[in-house]
C-alpha cells in the first residue's frame, strides 16, 4: 500500500512538472520578441530564429528598423546593442532578462522633418 501511495505521488509530481514547462512555451510563443544580433559583422534583428527583412511598427507605433534601431513614437531613436531584445509593447530587454530604463539606453532626438 506504501507503494502504491508512493508511485501515485510521484505521478502526480511530474505531471505537474510537465504542465509547468508547456505553460512556458505557450506564453513564449504569445509574446514573441525581436532580438538583436551580429552576424557576419553587421546588427541584425530576427524574431524566431527568422531575420527581418523589413521593418516591423508595433501596435503602439514602434518602428523596429533591420539593423537594430528603435524609433519610439514619441521619436526617440535607441540603438540596440548585440543581445538586447524588444517586447511587444516596444521594451528594452537587457540579455540577462531585466528590462532597461530609459537612463541606461542610448537616446537621440530623431530629425524632425
Amino acid at each position: 500500500m506504501k507503494k502504491l501511495i508512493f508511485i501515485t505521488c510521484c505521478l502526480f509530481l511530474s505531471f505537474s512538472i510537465a504542465a509547468q514547462k508547456d505553460n512556458k512555451q505557450n506564453q513564449d510563443l504569445a509574446n514573441p520578441t525581436y532580438c538583436a544580433m551580429i552576424r557576419d559583422g553587421v546588427m541584425k534583428v530576427h524574431l524566431e530564429g527568422s531575420y527581418l527583412v523589413s521593418d516591423v511598427t508595433l501596435s503602439n507605433g514602434t518602428v523596429i528598423t533591420t539593423d537594430g534601431n528603435l524609433i519610439k513614437r514619441e521619436g526617440d531613436h535607441i540603438v540596440l546593442q548585440n543581445g538586447e531584445c524588444v517586447d511587444t509593447t516596444g521594451n528594452v530587454i537587457n540579455p540577462s532578462g531585466g528590462y532597461k530604463t530609459e537612463k541606461t539606453y542610448i537616446i537621440k532626438q530623431a530629425k524632425k522633418k
